[in-house]
């Protein structure tokens, strides 16, 4: 069940808004601009390779058994009754095999997975034709070799195996062509003229399943005639109709194969550019943190061989600076890159902003930088995650400092209180610095994008945003070219115990921060 406790947003099911509902397998919901598909097939082992044999028979006598076939060509024609072909003049069979096959182009455009969106498609595809048995098999991308996707079966034949013909696959997929065969032309019971119990008779089509680029596998079902009749015609239960209706099914099930690796593709090199780039950044960044690490070095050794205690100082004070940017650099990795819990416990709030401006206090004076506070040391007691809201805290104040280092009179204005109004706390990082570029606003940020060239790891606004939506809080900033920007996170004093909160968001204002 998913209830909806009064979000901003409000919560769909499958496009209509709920506040409460029971979720069926397959149901999809739109959750701010998450859209997720709720399953209760996930992680279940599969057993479908163990359904399906495929044999090889060395003779003809598969092949032999074809009764009818139809081209990729002649597949289109279910688009139009004036194109259908004169074999098919029932209107409400054409009319029902429209309907199936828009169905079906519904159903393969569905956000499900691939072996979800397959397996619906063979269940419809068996419910249209009247099949017992079906599968589709797909050629592995590494070796070209069939591999069983979907296997549905009727009734009680779920537990067999579903013999599938070597020689008709190999054929379908050599001629791009459909067939429909059934044994009854190989049977000498069925000679003309002869009023024989007719029982056992299979009959099965096999289609490819051709995409825009490449043919992808086959779609393959059968049935078996058990009811007996004592005809002198043997009726095959497949028809024309039924061949040209997999035809087409088959074409759009591979196209939907096609998009489906396609994209799969295509996150993966995104991945891999993502990766590239994060691994390039940091490396940059770590290689000007070592050269600050040798420098300082090469005063220690320098003081040690002339016996000068104040060059070793100096050293040691650039190898500590390097070793904490270092370690602040691998606190916002692990920021970053994943989800935690905060770890709430009771705090003091002006205690934990004086705590971060102090690390930051002696780069300001050498930089002539002035810090200027406004804490309201009456803040009620609250509840954070002290070491994470410390960390979001000292980004901004760095990048602060960043801002106005070259500025002549740089000056931060930090400020720390409660807001009763809306029961929430806050802290505000000041600057008079050059402000923000309208063309850098809606990129600021994104991990790994920075504004500082070699001084900058593009990590510090990524991780403070991050911090603060998990506390069900806000990054809000304000900027203005030539004037300066003022950053602030906005959170409420307690954690809520109940519903995860609704995601967070980072607001843009235009105006001059005071």
């Amino acid at each position: 069940m998913i209830v909806d406790e009064n979000s901003s947003n409000g919560t769909l099911v499958n496009g209509k808004k709920i506040s409460r509902q029971i979720l069926d397998d397959g149901d999809t919901l739109l959750i701010g601009r998450t859209t997720l598909m709720f399953s209760q097939q996930m992680g279940q082992p599969s057993d479908i390779i163990d359904k399906i044999h495929l044999f090889h028979d060395p003779s003809d006598e598969h092949r032999s058994s074809i009764v009818s076939q139809a081209s990729l060509d002649e597949s289109q024609l279910i688009f139009g009754p004036e194109q259908f072909p004169e074999t098919v003049n029932d209107h409400a069979t054409l009319a029902n095999l429209q309907a199936l096959y828009r169905i079906t182009e519904e159903t393969v455009s569905s956000s499900h997975s691939l072996d979800q969106i397959l397996q619906q498609v063979l269940e419809e595809v068996l419910n249209a034709v009247g099949a017992e048995r079906g599968c589709m098999l797909l050629k592995n991308p590494a070796n070209d070799d069939l591999e069983a996707y979907a296997v549905h079966t009727l009734g009680d034949k779920s537990t067999q195996q579903i013999p599938v013909s070597r020689t008709i696959v190999d054929y379908v997929q050599l001629e791009k062509r459909g067939v429909r065969t059934s044994d009854a032309q190989q049977d000498q019971r069925f000679q003309s003229g002869q009023s024989i119990l007719k029982a056992g008779i299979r009959e099965a089509i096999c289609v490819p399943m051709q995409g825009k680029y490449d043919q992808v596998g086959v779609v393959y079902v059968d049935t078996t005639r058990n009811h007996p009749a004592h005809d002198d015609e043997y009726q095959n239960h497949f028809t024309e109709a039924h061949l040209h209706l997999l035809m087409a099914v088959g074409r759009q099930a591979a196209l939907t194969v096609e998009n489906h690796r396609y994209q799969e593709a295509l996150i993966r090199a995104e991945r891999m550019a993502a990766m590239g780039e994060a691994v390039a950044a940091i490396s940059h960044h770590i290689k000007n943190i070592l050269q600050g690490i040798r420098g300082g070095v090469y005063l220690i050794d320098n003081g040690l061989e002339s016996s000068k205690p104040e060059v070793i100082r100096s050293g040691w004070e650039i190898v500590d600076r390097n070793q904490n940017r270092i370690y602040n650099l691998v606190q916002d990795m692990l920021s970053v890159s994943k989800d935690r819990e905060p770890d709430y416990t009771v705090n003091d709030l002006s205690k934990t902003v004086e705590d971060a401006i102090q690390i930051v206090s002696q780069r300001a004076e050498e930089a002539g930088v002035e810090i200027r506070t406004e804490l309201d040391h009456e803040t009620p007691e609250s509840r954070y995650d002290v070491e994470s809201i410390h960390r979001s805290i000292l980004n901004l104040l760095t990048n602060a400092l960043d801002a106005v280092e070259e500025v002549e009179h740089g000056i931060l204005v930090v400020k720390a209180g409660y807001d009763a109004e809306g029961d929430r706390l806050y802290v505000s990082v000041a600057d008079n610095g050059p402000g923000i570029p309208e063309d850098q606003r809606q990129v600021i940020f994104e991990a790994f994008h920075s504004t500082k060239g070699g001084r900058g790891t593009g990590l510090g606004l990524a991780v403070s945003r991050k911090i603060i939506h998990e506390h069900d809080g806000e990054l809000i900033f304000e900027t203005k070219v030539g004037q300066g920007s003022r950053f602030t996170l906005t959170w409420p004093v307690s954690p809520r115990e109940e519903a995860p909160p609704p995601p967070g968001s980072s607001v843009i204002r235009q105006d001059a921060p005071n």
